[in-house]
């Protein structure tokens, strides 16, 4: 006797309308299919395997984040660094954005993304949205660096993330463990300032 159980068939009935509420606006991220609540801001997700429909609470911090940084001052240059479902990246496309790369090196990530791309065609910037999955198709410099991944693949990456960023540029990180961010301080303290942590 054994149980068989596949993955996005459970994703999808188990996957609900989820509402980030930020100090400045919400955002609804809505299975992509079902109707977004009418006047809302809203994004629609399909949940594959890939991380990150909303619900996890490193990716609904990240949003919180995002919708209040970018409702007050729209960054240019976005790069949503180990995209998963493209969630981060397809949020920060409801501003005007000029830029919005979502890398990730997982064939069913980079796949998962464009499908949900796909879902996204009425957000403001999603046309700026390009996916990588090659370092070196990533650009030169952003204003903002979504980065909701492990603790090794940050400490990896540390100066790649600083010649990415201007000197005012902001990375956004998420996922540690509570006993990581000692560590994590150690490598990057010398590099960036703290500006929020939750």
């Amino acid at each position: 006797m054994f149980t068989l159980f596949i993955w996005p068939r459970i994703r999808r009935e188990n996957f609900q309308k989820i509402v980030v509420k930020g100090k400045l606006t919400k955002l609804e991220v809505v299975p992509s299919w079902e109707e977004p609540t009418p006047d809302t801001k809203h994004i629609f997700i399909y949940p594959a395997q890939a991380f990150g429909t909303g619900d996890h609470e490193t990716t609904n911090l990240c949003l919180e984040f995002i919708i209040d940084e970018l409702s007050k001052k729209v960054e240019k240059r976005i790069l949503d660094f180990g995209c998963g479902s493209g969630i981060l990246g397809i949020a920060a496309s409801e501003f005007n954005i000029d830029v919005v790369d979502l890398y990730d090196i997982d064939p069913e990530s980079i796949k998962n993304t464009e499908l949900n791309i796909d879902h996204n065609k009425h957000l403001k910037s999603i046309n700026s949205c390009r996916v990588l999955s090659k370092k070196s198709e990533i650009g030169k410099k952003y204003d903002f660096i979504f980065a909701n991944i492990l603790l090794n693949t940050l400490v990896e990456f540390k100066d790649e993330f600083t010649d990415l960023l201007p000197h005012d540029g902001k990375l956004l990180v998420s996922g540690l463990l509570k006993e990581q961010t000692g560590l994590f301080m150690e490598k990057y303290g010398d590099k960036f300032s703290i500006l929020d942590t939750k």
